[in-house]
């Protein structure tokens, strides 16, 4: 049985079979080139992570981008690598593309960062100095931790509480002072710079300080009480 109608040309139909097929390609290509934006993002943002926290178990997901870019074509794409963990784990990247034509889009995901961090292995009183006994390492995501970790024991020990940490506490460096390089009542080094020369003389300790931290110290030539900063063990620099 015949069917009514103009009859459909071969050139018709083969036109038809290969448009479709274009299309089709096209599709796929952009399709693929959105997956290896993705790809490219996470392969960056491991390999930037991993060197910054090399004992951390990293994983990154990127969601998916959105229709409007696998429609624009580019050769190169570029963003900006965070300088730390975001907070939460949850991420926002501006992309660019620069080549051909230059535009940009947004990428966000969540990155997570297992690794152990110190916490105290018993109460820490205040003004205690770290040994290793006090601590030990609780496996925990970094990116939930907002006020800063320690992944390494020397990155601690040695360091001096600022306040009372409890048992089992994380340590952040909010918590930590560097360790006193000068006991209240020591005999001290007091240096003074007059332009090129250097002068000392014996002072005494009035509190205790660590390096950086301005002190009070008297001078016993002089007899005065003057503030100092500590420069290394047993040695303040100050201005009369």
């Amino acid at each position: 049985m015949l069917c009514s109608g103009a009859p459909v040309s071969f050139f018709r139909v083969t036109f038809l079979i290969g448009y479709i097929t274009l299309f089709f390609s096209f599709f796929v290509q952009n399709a693929l080139a959105a997956k290896d934006l993705q790809g490219y993002i996470t392969s960056r943002l491991t390999e930037h992570f991993t060197a910054k926290i090399p004992n951390a178990d990293i994983t990154i997901v990127i969601n998916s981008i959105n229709d409007q870019v696998n429609l624009r074509k580019c050769s190169n794409f570029d963003f900006s690598l965070p300088t730390e963990l975001p907070k939460g784990g949850r991420i926002s990247l501006r992309v660019t593309c620069t080549s051909p034509d230059y535009w940009a889009t947004y990428a966000v995901g969540k990155i997570n960062a297992y690794a152990p961090i110190a916490v105290a292995a018993k109460a820490i009183s205040k003004g205690s100095v770290v040994r290793a006994n006090d601590i030990r390492f609780v496996r925990q995501n970094l990116s939930l931790l907002s006020q800063g970790f320690y992944t390494q024991p020397e990155e601690i020990i040695g360091l001096s509480a600022r306040r009372h940490i409890a048992n089992n506490a994380p340590i952040t460096p909010q918590m930590m002072l560097p360790a006193d390089l000068i006991n209240k009542g020591e005999s001290i080094i007091i240096e003074a710079k007059k332009g090129a020369l250097v002068v000392r003389t014996q002072g005494l300790a009035l509190e205790n300080g660590y390096q950086g931290q301005q002190i009070r110290v008297l001078n016993e030539r002089s007899q005065k009480e003057i503030r100092a900063r500590v420069v290394r063990r047993g040695v303040v620099s100050a201005s009369e």
